[in-house]
């Protein structure tokens, strides 16, 4: 077992929304759930994104349920937009990397639901 505050560091050290390029890991100290004795172990990114893609195939079926409701213009447009950043990260509270454009963000939706499938 560990803490939620070792979860939150584990989820931003290694943590990803793709699956990961190149395996990563952290080593975390928890207690053993059947003895309650401490232990370390392991963790890599792979099960990390596993364990978060629950999460992040919600978040992106709701955006693309919007934009199917949204008309093909103003789609079009969204996809020109460019410095999403603070419109997204205010309201959200995530960061968006800066070099991203909205249009990149729609292709990486439609790869996750592909490779969902």
């Amino acid at each position: 077992m560990i803490s939620e505050s070792t979860a939150e560091e584990i989820k931003r050290a290694i943590g990803s929304a793709c699956p990961p390029g190149h395996e990563e890991a952290i080593d975390v100290r928890g207690r053993d759930a059947v003895t309650g004795l401490p232990k370390i172990l392991t963790v890599r990114s792979t099960e990390v994104h596993r364990a978060l893609w629950k999460s992040v195939h919600t978040i992106l079926d709701s955006i693309q349920t919007t934009l199917e409701k949204s008309p093909p213009e103003l789609v079009a447009d969204i996809t020109l937009l460019s410095k999403m950043t603070a419109p997204v990260a205010k309201p959200t509270g995530c960061r968006w990397p800066p070099r991203r454009t909205v249009k990149t963000f729609l292709v990486w939706i439609t790869w996750a639901n592909i490779y969902e499938a």
